[in-house]
């Protein structure tokens, strides 16, 4: 294998473990939600109660958010395809102008088998990178937060399930 080979095969599986882990996380958010659910106990005591129906929607909001991440995450890399793409053009597009030629086929610049001026070309290409890049931009960005979100909410979610388990058992040495 040469170096490049190694590289790609070292990015794929790092991409295949992110991925599982992204399962992984997801997978026990809602298995301890419903493991919480199904186990609930018969509170007396409103804390408990608040406790545990707390826990109960922190648990499932951290959940929703690690779906909606996982949703977006392929948009980003469909994004990124796109920019690549479009980038492998406009070289291709400023190697042609090197040699002589004025004008190239483009959807983008011309329309559906439209012919258009090299300036055109590059200009239509540029812009497209830039409206690209800026929406997954936006979609990185709001991933990163469902991130963190999703972090926050399953701890608190966590801690709020600790505490109304643990509150009968700690009742007579706290009080």
């Amino acid at each position: 294998m040469n170096y490049e080979e190694l590289v790609k095969l070292d990015i794929d599986t790092g991409q295949r473990l992110q991925e599982r882990h992204e399962y992984y996380r997801v997978a026990l958010v809602f298995t301890t939600l419903a493991f919480s659910i199904q186990t609930a106990p018969d509170a007396g005591v409103p804390i408990v109660s608040i406790f545990e129906v707390g826990a109960w929607l922190f648990l499932f909001s951290s959940g929703m958010l690690a779906l909606s991440r996982m949703y977006h995450q392929p948009v980003i890399y469909a994004y990124s395809v796109e920019i690549n793409t479009l980038n492998a053009n406009l070289q291709d597009a400023m190697g042609f102008e090197k040699q002589g030629h004025t004008r190239l086929s483009s959807k983008l610049a011309a329309g559906e088998g439209g012919m258009a001026s090299i300036d055109e070309y590059k200009i239509a290409h540029r812009k497209a990178i830039a409206e690209r890049q800026a929406k997954s931009k936006t979609i990185e960005r709001k991933t990163k937060l469902f991130a963190i979100a999703h972090r926050i909410l399953f701890i608190l979610g966590f801690m709020s399930l600790i505490a109304s388990r643990s509150y009968q058992h700690m009742d007579g040495v706290l009080w």
